[in-house]
């Protein structure tokens, strides 16, 4: 977005670095006005402060700050002239508005006469000065821990609970001493670490600066168990390798492997820890981090290479990648020989491959890979020129290539993780373009690609499913709010943890930021409480590891063996650091530059398993689509009636959330909302979807007349439910409640057509309302008075039915059915004329009926 507009920036100094490496000057320019509005100071807080300051500044810092402020000022002009805001911008007009509008504040202290925040240790200043605000009135409570503030990387401040006790003196703190995660052992080395930090509530509570008694005697709910085992080695192989080795033990001893985590650094890479784990056979997640970025794997470095090719005929680069892929596979010596006489006539290779095409010169196999290669593109260039991104991939990965339904064919674990993968690049990049794009075609999504990526932007990959049973390797960051029975901090060495801060290339000014702390003093507190969440993770066993060497491949040896951190001096104390490993033969320390091996695919585990009412229809309905749907995750098209069912379900949201707050909501905000939602993607012709789109307005008319005539107001919109049962966790979302005298009434809508006769039929044979009033009951302990489906063309017909006790237990036998299913992994093909008419896999499943 800023990149579009970087000449409306008033740029002086910085206009030479910005014109030569525009992303890499933005990327920072951003995250600088980011924290600016994190610590919720506007444009012209910062021009008050550098117009007071002015003459005290040297004239480099002058023109620097005067710089900065002018191009906060730009930014925000640009956003409120497009009609855009950025996350900073919800919070800080938020608290405008209520400074600005005294009397809005009063509604809202009637409307919330109680404030709950949690996490308050991670708020920034601007969402602590909204939560002293819309706390007016007093009745506020706020839950956190001060030595869980690890985020100032982010701008987020240390000391916003410190803050909150001096907004509201009178406050009464409650200290939970009481723990139910780890061992008393454990704890005892973790309060041990992080009382030297001098500025703990804890700690200016024994010196009396606040006038709240604090005091953290940790107490354990399970007793003394072990203390935590330091161990030091040689070389980081080594360290991995006892990694390994005990995580062997402990799942000998029955602890899961999802019971197990493996934390390391941002600074250095977990490469080292997946090989050992890969080579002793342990399956493990790896849940963000150096080898997580989407961009870095194999399919989706093919479908970029597929995008450039696209988007510019002379890229023989990724043409030559394309052409070599598992889509096309073009013999060796062929595409060799291609690229050669490609780079000595300086011609381009599609070029080359066209004249070989129609002269010969090629195999019959390569003449026809070239020939297939050739028509896939042009057919996709031709789309390309009126389709949106999404759609023109989707094209070339199943109608004209099959490479996605030879991936969903495959049984195996890569070409799952490949399944997986696009998924994710359909979801993380390709959607999210579409939504801020002016205009989504190809030229524009490869040009935005390339932006991310060298703003240092790459999706991760690898979150584990909910129930799979593989160790978890993640940051000491990812670890926060989890827990495990066993955790490995590894690389605990000096220039690690701590380690050395990092200046922003652009900061503001000292004294305009709120912070009592000198940066470095705050840098190694934060240090210091990063290494006690990291411990406090673990419930049973807690493995603090370090090593003398941790060079990477092709790094420079270092002068001295790398030294302890002085954190686990300070949890442990200098009697309790783990002897050092001995030296192991040159070969296996020359193993470490290997690359890690493919990670052992870890299986499911038969814990809870959670369903969703589509999942459950999607199995009872075919085995397999739920397989394509929610195992492998298999992009599809969008069927032009899920973007009219979408489009209408939340103009109908955004019509009750004004109803139930009191408002009244015109029916031309409903069909804006309705429009705002619309996609053009995936219709037959224009005249279709406009068709199509006066049907979606002609029910939402139908909608808001029959609603307007009813009245009635809804207690729940968009309600989200959970209930477990034997294991199974069922979720979901309640369009509309009403609770009322009699009892209350669950309603759905329903943008397709329904005769009056059989709308109270298809209510009560529709297993999502059985599902509904099931969770109702599970939910408040009372069943559900009515449930209704409303169907909105061509005129209102409302299906009535009283949830019975044959309709519940239904409900639950069909949950309990498709559960079974899904645990024992039956995922054969269930076809049928009426399933395969409508199913949007049928393209790529080997079991489909002709329709």
């Amino acid at each position: 977005f800023l990149l579009d507009h970087l000449t409306e920036l008033p740029l002086r100094k910085l206009r030479p670095q910005a014109l030569r490496r525009p992303l890499s000057f933005l990327s920072p320019v951003l995250d600088f006005i980011s924290r600016a509005k994190d610590e919720a100071i506007t444009p012209e807080d910062y021009r008050r402060w550098w117009e007071n300051h002015e003459s005290s500044l040297s004239p480099e810092e002058r023109e620097l700050h005067r710089e900065l402020w002018g191009i906060y000022e730009a930014y925000q002009e640009i956003l409120l002239r497009e009609g855009m805001v950025d996350f900073g911008d919800l919070i800080l007009r938020t608290v405008d508005l209520f400074q600005r509008y005294p009397g809005l504040l009063c509604e809202y202290h009637e409307r919330f006469p109680y404030v709950l925040a949690d996490e308050f240790q991670d708020t920034s200043r601007a969402e602590l000065r909204l939560v002293t605000l819309l706390a007016g009135h007093g009745n506020v409570t706020v839950v956190g821990d001060d030595d869980q503030a690890i985020y100032g990387f982010r701008g987020v401040p240390w000391d916003n609970l410190l803050a909150f006790l001096r907004a509201f003196p009178q406050s009464r703190v409650v200290v939970l001493t009481r723990n139910f995660r780890s061992t008393q052992g454990i704890l005892d080395c973790a309060v041990r670490l992080i009382r030297q930090n001098a500025y703990r509530l804890e700690a200016l509570s024994i010196r009396g600066e606040i006038p709240q008694a604090i005091t953290k005697e940790l107490r354990s709910a399970f007793g003394e168990g072990l203390p935590p085992l330091h161990r030091h080695f040689p070389t980081v192989a080594e360290e991995a390798e006892y990694v390994a080795q005990k995580i062997k033990e402990l799942h000998g001893q029955g602890v899961p492997y999802r019971e197990i985590a493996v934390l390391y650094r941002n600074r250095y890479r977990p490469e080292p820890y997946l090989r050992a784990l890969s080579e002793a056979g342990i399956p493990w997640i790896l849940v963000g981090g150096y080898r997580a970025g989407l961009f870095d794997q194999e399919e989706i470095k093919l479908i970029l290479s597929f995008l450039r090719a696209l988007a510019d005929p002379r890229d023989d680069q990724s043409l030559y990648h394309l052409l070599g892929s598992p889509i096309y596979r073009l013999n060796g010596d062929e595409l060799s020989e291609l690229t050669a006489l490609s780079q000595r006539t300086h011609r381009p290779l599609r070029a080359l491959l066209a004249e070989a095409v129609e002269k010969g010169g090629l195999s019959a196999e390569g003449l026809a890979t070239a020939k297939r290669a050739l028509e896939d593109l042009q057919a996709c260039e031709d789309l390309a020129r009126s389709s949106p991104t999404g759609q023109v991939l989707y094209h070339f990965l199943v109608e004209r290539t099959g490479y996605l339904s030879r991936l969903a064919q495959e049984i195996s674990p890569r070409s799952r993780r490949a399944l997986e993968n696009i998924a994710a690049f359909f979801e993380e990049v390709v959607r999210r373009f579409e939504e801020v794009a002016r205009y989504d075609r190809v030229p524009w999504f490869v040009r935005y690609v390339e932006e991310l990526r060298e703003l240092g932007w790459n999706p991760m990959v690898g979150e584990a499913e909910p129930g799979v049973d593989a160790v978890q390797v993640m940051t000491f960051h990812q670890a926060k709010g989890r827990e495990f029975e066993a955790v490995f901090l590894t690389g605990l060495v000096e220039d690690f943890f701590p380690g050395r801060r990092q200046r922003p290339p652009f900061s503001l000014p000292q004294d305009l930021v709120l912070e009592d702390l000198p940066p470095d003093v705050a840098h190694l507190e934060e240090q210091r409480r990063l290494f006690y969440v990291g411990m406090t993770r673990a419930k049973r066993y807690l493995f603090l590891l370090s090593s003398d060497d941790y060079r990477l491949p092709g790094e420079e040896p270092r002068r001295r063996p790398a030294k302890i951190s002085r954190f686990v001096v300070e949890a442990l104390g200098e009697e309790a650091l783990g002897p050092r490993a001995p030296e192991t033969p040159p070969l296996f320390r020359i193993s470490r530059a290997a690359r890690a091996p493919e990670p052992v695919w870890p299986e499911k585990s038969s814990g809870s398993l959670q369903l969703s009412f589509r999942q459950v229809d999607d199995w009872l309905t075919c085995p397999l689509k739920y397989k394509y749907v929610h195992v492998l995750r298999v992009p599809i098209r969008l069927h032009p009636t899920v973007i009219l069912g979408n489009a209408v379900h939340q103009a109908i949201q955004a019509y009750h959330l004004a109803k139930r707050q009191g408002r009244s909501l015109p029916l031309s905000e409903v069909i804006a909302v309705f429009d705002r939602a619309w996609r053009s993607e995936g219709f037959l012709s224009a005249a279709h979807e406009e068709e199509l789109h006066r049907y979606g307005e002609e029910a939402l008319q139908n909608f808001y007349a029959f609603e307007e005539a009813e009245g009635s107001r809804p207690t729940f919109v968009e309600q989200y439910f959970a209930f477990e049962e034997n294991g199974v966790k069922v979720i979901g979302y309640w369009d509309r409640v009403d609770r009322r005298r009699d009892g209350a009434l669950i309603i759905d809508y329903k943008t397709s057509e329904a005769k009056v006769e059989s709308a109270d039929r298809r209510v009560q044979e529709s297993l999502q309302m059985a599902i509904y009033a099931l969770a109702f009951e599970r939910t408040f302990g009372e069943r559900p008075k009515e449930l209704q489906l409303r169907f909105l063309t061509p005129e209102v017909v409302v299906g009535r039915a009283e949830p019975s006790d044959r309709l519940l237990k239904g409900a639950w036998e069909a949950i309990m059915e498709a559960a079974e299913g899904i645990r024992r992994e039956d995922f054969s093909p269930k076809p049928s004329y009426a399933a395969c008419q409508h199913c949007a896999y049928r393209t790529i499943c080997p079991s489909a009926l002709p329709v």
